[in-house]
């Protein structure tokens, strides 16, 4: 039995082209991202019941000057500082580089009782954490 050459080239080219591509697949990068740490209080203060808590993810690096909340969490609380957070987002790693920073208030009835004076920046070297945030009260 006489195979031709004929008949192996075109096979030899299909079997390239998929092993070829399979070195030239790029593996995704991970864009979800966790932040974690706690909420300090920067001067004994009692949280009412029913106060909230709400850490935000902001993108502050927009050329309007304002930030975009990149991740919201909102969390019931009571009791003393420290208070233990966990931020779940989304985003690329072009993003983070940038630069993200994280703020933290208390609520309560719909007013804002603490609040973080200070910028508190998440970079790709620092996103592991813990992050504390010390929030101190709002001057009236």
């Amino acid at each position: 039995m006489k195979i031709s050459l004929g008949f192996f080239l075109p096979l030899a080219g299909v079997f390239a082209f998929f092993t070829g591509c399979a070195q030239l697949a790029v593996p995704l990068p991970d864009l979800n991202r966790v932040i974690s740490g706690t909420v300090t209080f920067a001067e004994p203060a009692t949280v009412p019941a029913g106060a909230q808590m709400v850490i935000r993810v902001l993108d502050s690096t927009r050329a309007d000057g304002m930030a975009k909340i990149v991740a919201q969490e909102v969390f019931k609380i009571s009791g003393p500082s420290p208070i233990a957070y966990k931020i779940e987002f989304r985003a690329e790693d072009a993003l983070v580089q940038r630069g993200l920073s994280i703020e933290a208030r208390i609520d309560f009835e719909g007013k804002v009782q603490l609040f973080n004076g200070n910028r508190y920046a998440i970079t790709t070297a620092n996103i592991a954490g813990p992050h504390e945030i010390v929030v101190e009260k709002m001057s009236r």
